[in-house]
């Protein structure tokens, strides 16, 4: 099942969807969110308020068939173990905005999630937030904190551009970010690339 929370509901306590069918869920604003409070629900998506601060720790604790998260621009907070061990988790897209802290093993063993962009706010992100994310590799910018958190911690970096793309002469399927640039259609210069573009 899939729902819907109204603006109504200001708290989700503890375990009030444990075990449940929910498939997927749109959390309304300020809604503050018990521990564990999907734990072992088959959820595959789900999408946070533009209102709220915090993910707490452990919320989706146990949703091992969440395939996608979405992470909007308000969010400053992601508590400790509040993703750990979502064995299908493989999309997480961060709007650019207030994300500050990623604390202890929040995407800890998530380990179909691939490749993230972490937004260039970040200040705090604990050594072992990624922890066994075997085939994780960030993008990010070169001798930013994000950047210099994953070779300290032996993370896969990414510093490819859509310029460094746009000067290749090799073929992409690209995806831009929010706040990416409209780039020409067509070959690159001195190549003969064909660049095909999606947004989200």
């Amino acid at each position: 099942k899939s729902i819907e929370l109204p603006n109504t509901i200001k708290t989700i306590e503890p375990y009030a969807f444990k075990n449940t069918g929910l498939t997927s869920i749109k959390l309304p604003k300020y809604l503050s969110v018990g521990k564990n409070a999907f734990y072992g629900s088959p959820i595959t998506y789900a999408t946070t308020s533009t209102a709220k601060l915090t993910i707490p720790s452990n919320v989706f604790n146990g949703c091992s068939k969440l395939t996608k998260i979405s992470i909007p621009a308000s969010i400053q907070i992601i508590e400790s173990e509040a993703f750990k061990g979502l064995k299908n988790l493989s999309e997480v897209i961060f709007e650019e905005g207030s994300l500050t802290t990623i604390e202890a093993k929040a995407f800890a063993d998530c380990k179909n999630l691939k490749k993230i962009s972490l937004p260039k706010t970040l200040t705090s992100i604990d050594d072992t937030a990624f922890s066994n994310c075997t085939n994780l590799v960030i993008r990010t910018e070169k001798d930013s904190y994000v950047y210099k958190y994953a070779v300290k911690n032996n993370i896969k970096v990414s510093t490819e551009t859509v310029e460094d793309l746009v000067n290749s002469s090799t073929v992409y399927d690209y995806t831009l970010k929010t706040g990416d640039k409209v780039i020409l259609l067509g070959a690159a210069s001195g190549g003969t690339g064909d660049y095909r573009y999606s947004y989200y």
